[in-house]
């Protein structure tokens, strides 16, 4: 990273203005604030509720402060009645009443924001009313469904006999609209008596999707959202959140680049939209940016550590994924590839509740590598030397006597499939009236690797969330902060690497327990990387303020502030204690490189939102703004010199200190100005509206603002008469369009202005260091433009029991950011520069939740997601005289490999040939002859769940599925099947041997020549790639609900069993085939048995 003072930062500063800017943005606020009419709040109100035992009246005064409705009953008829149980969360005004009322003698009527209560009197209805009863599907009576007029203000309530009323109706035909949660809604006509039967009804149409801004019901939703609640997320002993979104989130690819605690993850969302730019989402963690990738560290055997280790997956409640442009323009420009939403837990309305969960398992690995067994790699080696008309040298210590031949090592066994151990143990307390809603509560996970070796990774968390509002509910504040202490022991270096080892090699150890290096033939020895070690401590703290108030009915303003600081100390320690006794390094001493480094961000968004009913419709508005900054320091320091391993982690017992690596200071700001304008028209028309001005640091003067929006309409035509009538077995459809475009500006920071870096090694200059250019000064780039097109259709049948969901995305990319290539004559390699070239990606998404199987004892449902996207490049003029003529094509893929097209093993010489691009044959091909492309990006993917529950039973299982090519794991390697003392897999016996011979590998070879030329160009063809698919068992939770409803003091205990990753069905041969590398510890597979009490 080259260095930059902090001048540059203040000139930044001064370049986007956001004191002023902040001021303007508060003016208008206030301004909008005065000039918005009065209005009335519309009916969206949510309610939380948690009780046992608790009089009536105490509750209707508890919604009356949630919501702002007032009851209206006379003393006498709730006298003396009480609730015996009653629990909802942020459920709708009707469902709660609904649950209030159940079993009573009691009816209400909603009247605009009166509920009147009426105590139950069986009397037959006057002439002048029309009235009924509402059954389920065994002729029971439902009491407290909803009856509605429709296009009437008017609804009422069934008593416990299921009977309803409408008085002075009679004479009209009207039309009712009954609604009970759980059941599918009924729409009927009737002018006199009537009786209505219900059926029973998986419908989650109504539940709400958190968008981050606002929230708002899947029925009611034209965005592309896909959330995964805390359920899921429990069923899932992982320690990363993003690894519980696999397969679960269509259109979204995640991966998993190694089996050790807190490796890398990747995550796109639809794909790649940019030649030059990343494909990261926005990570948001209650609206608090949160980085996607650490900075660099020292040597770890954890290359591209994921920062989402540094979340509890046990404090979130949930996680949406917002895809399209109408759920992500309001993010702007940093929403360009899609946006994830984690939300963490906050507190509810009732009792104090405690929820103690913990959890014990291990791991192993998820598939076993098969290596040569000693006499298979001695007669590889040995066949290797003949095919080279060579004898085995000093150094081959496996063929010259020096080495044991009869001896036989399973490396794998030895040094990566020692059980891991993983304990996890979380407790919460939460609770709340109607005014305070509260939750805190720690954790503690400890893993250990498959290395042994006494490493672990330890966290320790803690959650806290409180929730105040004023008596009349107009103020109301959240605080949350979520902290995370990490210590990670590792070794130096991942043990994988050492798996290869000649199964020959002597013992580890000498008889003494020292390191045998076994006169110095055996330096590779994997105690080597054990002795020295790799240490990490993180500290990870995301918290977060909103206060709201209601200025005037309808009308809210409301700000929120964000922080977070994550902080990684890294100390990688090479011990005297690894070097004693090799005979190469015969006075040892110590070393070790101490890292620094830490990421923080702050967030400050003001906002003011309205609504208002207009005629059969709902508006909501709101517009905010959003100021926002982040900051990256690093540094890494060597210390040399170390006489005793005791003190390798301390920096002051070093004899030498020296600066390793480049500094780091990075300071990205970022500003903007958004509203939203939705209407919804009788829960039948939908139309989004969504605008924003974002400004950025990483462009220069007069480019860092741009201009972003989209809409988005949805049509529920179910809804229509004509539709209802003549598609009768249609019970839900919508139809939903979105258009928008949204900006991406570069990944790195400061790549407009003229950096200079300290010269290596450096040349003093006037008694101070010299410093030479690192980047030319290209000020006029601007944003890369990502216009965002998505069509969707939502299905529900029998009774919503089965639910369908397709959507067609297009994404057209243009202006390309890319690093342009500038002659060597410059001084400078590249130049950041915007393109007139345009990216399609395109792509299919598909969804299925069915309830398959509903009786008293046994529920069973199922959810299919299956996703496929592939991009072209659509124009890119001048590219034929351009520097990427020969990396990217016309009407092709941007993420293609070019590679030499294998023409298969010569049957003379048994080596590999490849095609030239004339069409001839060759063993040595030129770059011009790599005519092969190959695509590496998954075809299509996607999850399938089935849940069943049985009395207090419940099982879940999950498989995941990829369609996909990938890397052979015999060709992850670099060196050739023969040379030097390194084995392979069993795959490489199918090997030519003599002329003739017809096999899947070339013959064996023991030094560099033609055929180890050979194999380095194979490695760089198709025949190095092979199907990579795979259907993985990648989630099974099994669990039994223990009855204890004899102790008073406990409300549930469940025991459960989970396992992740038990099975992987595929072709893919040797290795993994999602990790597909051999350097690396492969995906494992996870045991583990918990317990969660609730009281």
């Amino acid at each position: 990273m080259s260095t930059v003072n902090r001048k540059s930062c203040s000139l930044l500063w001064r370049q986007l203005p956001y004191k002023k800017i902040f001021s303007v943005y508060l003016a208008a606020f206030f301004l909008l604030a005065g000039t918005l009419p009065v209005c009335a709040k519309g009916n969206a109100q949510t309610v939380t509720l948690a009780y046992k035992h608790i009089p009536l009246e105490q509750v209707l005064k508890n919604i009356e402060t949630q919501t702002g409705y007032t009851f209206i009953y006379i003393s006498s008829d709730i006298a003396g009645v009480d609730i015996a149980d009653i629990s909802v969360s942020n459920a709708s005004l009707e469902y709660a009443l609904q649950q209030c009322f159940r079993g009573l003698s009691l009816t209400y009527t909603i009247d605009k924001k009166y509920i009147v209560l009426k105590k139950q009197v069986n009397t037959p209805p006057a002439d002048g009313d029309i009235s009924g009863r509402v059954l389920n599907e065994k002729g029971e009576p439902i009491a407290g469904a909803t009856v509605m007029i429709k296009g009437a203000q008017k609804m009422t309530a069934t008593d416990a006999g299921g009977r309803f009323v409408f008085k002075n109706t009679a004479g009209s035909i009207l039309t009712l609209i009954i609604k009970y949660v759980g059941y599918a809604e009924k729409e009927i006509s009737a002018s006199g008596p009537v009786e209505v039967r219900l059926e029973a009804s998986a419908n989650e149409l109504d539940e709400m999707v958190v968008r981050g801004y606002y929230n708002t019901t899947k029925r009611l939703s034209v965005g592309n959202v896909t959330t995964i609640n805390a359920d899921v997320i429990a069923k899932q002993p992982v320690s990363n959140p993003i690894l519980a979104l696999q397969g679960r989130v269509p259109g979204m690819v995640i991966i998993s680049g190694s089996g050790l605690p807190g490796s890398a993850v990747g995550a796109q969302i639809r794909g790649i939209n940019s030649i030059g730019q990343s494909g990261t989402p926005l990570y948001l963690v209650d609206g608090v940016p949160y980085t996607s990738s650490l900075l660099p560290g020292t040597t770890s055997p954890l290359p591209n550590a994921s920062p989402f280790q540094y979340i509890n997956p046990a404090d979130i409640e949930s996680i949406s994924v917002l895809k399209d442009a109408d759920a992500t323009a309001i993010y702007g420009s940093r929403g360009a590839n899609g946006v994830v939403l984690i939300t963490t837990k906050k507190g509810r309305v009732g009792p104090v509740s405690t929820t103690l969960n913990v959890y014990n398992g291990y791991s192993k690995l998820g598939r076993d590598i098969k290596l040569l067994s000693t006499p298979q790699y001695l007669e590889m080696r040995r066949e290797a030397f003949k095919n080279d008309n060579r004898q085995p040298g000093p150094t081959d210590y496996d063929l010259n006597g020096a080495w044991d031949t009869a001896h036989y090592t399973n490396w794998v066994k030895e040094l990566i499939n020692q059980p891991a151990r993983v304990t996890d143990a979380q407790l919460s307390v939460s609770g709340g009236s109607g005014q305070v809603q509260y939750v805190f509560g720690g954790g503690y996970r400890k893993e250990t690797p498959m290395f042994g070796g006494g490493f672990s990774d330890q966290k320790i968390t803690g959650h806290f969330s409180m929730t105040i509002a004023s008596p009349n509910r107009r103020f109301k504040t959240t605080i949350a902060a979520n902290y995370l202490a990490d210590n990670n022991l590792m070794s130096v270096g991942d043990l994988t690497n050492s798996i290869t080892l000649a199964p020959v090699a002597p013992p580890l150890r000498k008889p003494d327990g020292s390191i045998n290096f076994d006169s110095g033939r055996f330096t590779a020895n994997p105690l080597v990387p054990l002795a020295n070690h790799y240490s990490s401590k993180g500290y990870n703290l995301v918290c977060n303020g909103i206060a709201s108030y209601e200025i005037v009915p309808g009308l809210q303003i409301k700000m929120s502030l964000g922080y977070n600081n994550l902080q990684v100390n890294e100390v990688t320690a090479y011990s005297i204690y690894g070097q004693t006794g090799n005979p190469n390094i015969p006075s040892p001493v110590g070393s070790s490189t101490f890292s620094f480094n830490n990421t923080r961000s702050w967030i400050v968004e003001p906002q003011l939102a309205y609504e208002k009913r207009i005629s059969k419709g709902n508006l909501n508005a709101f517009v905010g703004a959003t100021l926002q900054q982040s900051t990256n320091e690093g540094q890494m320091i060597q210390g040399d010199g170390y006489t005793n391993d005791a003190f390798l982690t301390s920096l002051a017992a070093a004899v030498t200190i020296s600066k390793a690596g480049t500094p780091v200071y990075n300071q990205y700001r970022y500003t903007a100005l958004y509203g939203r304008l939705s209407y919804n028209y009788n829960e039948k028309y939908i139309v989004n509206i969504t605008a924003r001005r974002d400004g950025s640091s990483r462009f220069g003067p007069g480019r860092q603002y741009g201009n972003f929006g989209a809409v988005g309409a949805g049509w529920i035509f179910t809804s229509e008469k004509f539709i209802s009538q003549n598609l009768s077995f249609l019970n839900y459809g919508k139809l939903r369009v979105s258009y928008g475009s949204v900006g991406n500006q570069p990944t790195s920071d400061y790549q407009y202005l003229e950096l200079y870096r300290f010269n290596t090694p450096s040349v003093p200059y006037q008694g101070g260091a010299s410093m030479v250019p690192s980047k030319i000064y290209a000020p006029d780039f601007r944003w890369e433009i990502n216009k965002k097109f998505e069509a969707g259709l939502e299905l529900g049948f029998l009774k919503n029991r089965l639910m369908f969901t397709g959507s067609y995305f297009r994404n057209r990319s243009g202006n390309q950011l890319v690093n342009y290539a500038l002659p060597g004559i410059t001084g400078f390699t590249s130049i950041t520069a915007n393109f007139p070239a345009i990216v399609q990606n395109t792509g299919w998404e598909f969804t299925l939740n069915s309830t398959n199987l509903r009786t008293k004892n046994f529920t069973w449902s199922t959810a299919f997601n299956i996703s496929t996207s592939s991009n072209k490049l659509v124009a890119f003029p001048g590219l034929a005289t351009s520097p990427y003529s020969s990396n990217y094509f016309i009407g092709k893929a941007i993420n293609l490999t070019r590679l030499y097209r294998y023409a298969g093993i010569d049957s003379l010489k048994g080596i590999y040939q490849f095609y030239t691009y004339k069409g001839g044959i060759t063993s040595t091909p030129t770059d011009s002859d790599r005519t092969s492309l190959i695509q590496t990006a998954p075809k299509y993917y996607g999850g399938f769940d089935n849940i069943f529950t049985y009395k207090r039973f419940s099982l879940d299982v999950f498989f995941y599925f990829v369609k996909q090519m990938g890397v052979k794991y015999a060709f992850t390697r670099t060196g050739a099947p023969g040379v030097g003392r390194v084995n392979n897999v069993t795959s490489v016996l199918d090997r030519w041997q003599h002329p003739g011979d017809k096999a899947a590998y070339q013959r064996f070879t023991s030094t560099s020549g033609e055929a180890s030329t050979a194999y380095s160009n194979a490695l760089g063809s198709d025949y190095a790639y092979t199907d990579a698919s795979y259907v993985r068992l990648k989630n099974l939770s099994l669990s039994y609900e223990v009855p204890l409803a004899k102790l008073n003091s406990t409300r549930t205990l469940r025991i459960y069993l989970q396992g992740q990753n038990l099975l992987t069905i595929t072709k893919y041969k040797d290795g993994d085939p999602e990790s597909r590398t051999s350097t690396g510890v492969p995906i494992i597979k996870t045991y583990t048995i918990g317990a969660q009490l609730n009281f």
